[in-house]
Parts: C-alpha cells; structure tokens; sequence
C-alpha cells in the first residue's frame, strides 16, 4: 500500500505532536540540566507523529480507495435520498440545453407544484433549445398495479414464512381499488400536466412522452452533463406499515450521480433508449390518436388472491 501523505493526518493529531516536539527543542536550547528533559519530551514527540502515521494509514488509505473507486466510475455524488438530490436536479434543469431524459413511475415530482416542475414550465416556456423526454408507467400495466398494492396496501407483517417461501407476493387487490389508489391519481395528474405543457410549447422546445409497461426499476434524470439514478427495489422495513404518502420503493434510498458520459451514465441512459423504442411502449406526446384507444382496450388485471380468499 503505497503511504498516506503527511497532511492527511487529523489536525488535533498533529497539533498534540508539534506541543511535545516543540516543548523538547525549547528545553534542549537552555540550561545543560533541561537537556536530558528535552530529549525525552522531543523522542516523545517524534514517535507520536510517526505512531499516528502508521496507525491511522490503513483507514486513510481505506478511504483514498473508495475515491479512487469513484474517480475511476466518475461517480460525482451520493444523495442520501432523491429529496436532497432533487435540489441538484432543479439546478441542472435551470441550465440545461439539448436533450433531457426523465424516467419515473408517475413523475410527480416534475408536475404540478415544487422547484422541480416550475423548472420544467420554465424551459418549456422560455423557448429554450431543449427536447424533454419522460418515460412513465402505463398505469394500466402489471407494473403499476403491483406497485400500486406493494406501497399502499401490502403490510409486510401479514406475510406467512410459507408465502414468502414460494417465492413470490400474493396480491388481495382488486382493480377497482387500483382505481381509487393514490398512484392512478398521481397518473392522471401527469397526464393533465403534460398535455397541458404541450399546449404551451414554444419553439424550439419539444417535449415528448411515452408509457411503458415493465416493472419499474429505477428513477432516472440525463441533463446537461450528468445522470442522476435511483434504483428501485421490493423491499420493505420489518415495521413498515402501506403508506402512499411516502411509499416504500422510492425516494427513500441514495440516489447517485454519474457523469453523463461515464460507462455507468451509457448504461443506464441507453436502458431508457431501449424502453422508449420498445414496441409495447406508448406513446402520448406528442399526441397520439391511438392513444386513448388502447388505454381503454387494456384487459383488466387479475392476479392471485391469496389462499382462503374469495
């Protein structure tokens, strides 16, 4: 392991060192007597910077791994979760030029009120240069509907060894209560905004969007420069409790972000090429006279009901 430069040493560290080394050389500049004194305070002294060094360089060097790990993806930041990294969002989007990507289940966070949809009204009003793409869940798919029961009906305590074991959920959701759920409002709220956004184009700003039917797998912004990704997950905490307020797979975990340019930013923006191309993709802006059509014709979802249900 190669060494840990000298000023990487924590400050109270080297200041307790530079006390005793300097108090040995003020003893042994004065009387003969202070210089015996002053050789012991100074070895003290030595030792402490050297015992310091050497005990503290593995978890330094530790920690100069992890940046170089991170230097070496071009990973620039980790959030704590997608609400601090939506204040970096916000700020790309203020600046940004050329295309931006926005994959998400219903994009709430881009429409209606807060910094980030006003960031978005903004280019779409300020004839900027921009082509804004968003990615949604079709909220007819499976995708949605099983999100939908995983956040605001599923309570993980209910949950048998015996279900869990067969390896999959059991929903007791019926699609009427889909309908009522907090994520087929969030929908259609999406929907109202962005027609109402494609109203108000000006050129040369463009703004797309499209709904697909996977299970969604993480929240994804491409702008400017950068990416920002937040992956999805199923799992839950042993006490938590269905919340559509604050669901359980999103928006909770980090978010990172890469340079947009990276191998991991290629990745991830091409996996939101390939969804966007894909042929059960559809499309809604611009507008779609099929559109409704098949929304409408989408066959109604049923799943299993767990045992002893009726």
């Amino acid at each position: 392991m190669s060494k840990v430069p000298f000023t990487k040493l924590p400050w109270k560290y080297i200041a307790v060192s530079a006390v005793l080394s300097g108090a040995g050389i003020l003893l042994l500049s004065t009387e003969e007597v202070r210089k015996a004194l002053g050789g012991v305070l100074l070895g003290a002294g030595l030792f402490t910077i050297m015992y310091d060094y050497l005990v503290l360089e593995k978890k330094i060097g530790g920690n100069i791994r992890i940046v170089r790990t991170a230097s070496t993806l071009q990973l620039e930041e980790i959030y704590v979760d997608r609400s601090e990294a939506m204040k970096d969002i916000v700020t790309e989007l203020a600046t940004a030029t050329g295309s931006v990507k926005v994959a998400a289940v219903a994009g709430s966070d881009f429409f209606g009120e807060g910094p980030a949809a006003n960031a978005v009204s903004n280019l779409v009003e300020g004839r900027q240069n921009v082509h804004l793409r968003f990615l949604l869940l079709n909220p007819t798919s499976t995708g949605a509907y099983l999100r939908a029961w995983l956040e605001e009906k599923y309570g993980v305590s209910a949950e048998s060894q015996e279900t869990l074991d067969e390896g999959y959920l059991k929903p007791s959701y019926n699609p009427n209560e889909f309908r009522l759920s907090t994520m087929s409002a969030r929908a259609s709220t999406s929907q109202a905004a962005l027609s109402n956004m494609f109203r108000m184009l000006r050129s040369p700003t463009k703004l797309s969007a499209r709904y697909y039917k996977y299970g969604p797998s993480m929240f994804l912004v491409a702008v400017n420069r950068r990416i920002f990704i937040e992956w999805y997950h199923c799992g839950v905490e042993p006490n938590y409790k269905p919340d559509p307020i604050s669901p359980c797979l999103g928006k909770k975990t980090m978010v990172m972000r890469f340079s947009r340019g990276s191998p991991t930013g290629i990745a991830h923006e091409n996996n939101f090429d390939r969804l966007w191309k894909c042929k059960t993709t559809l499309r809604f802006l611009p507008p779609s006279p099929d559109f409704d059509k098949i929304i409408a014709a989408e066959p109604s979802i049923t799943l299993p009901r767990r045992r002893g249900q009726r």
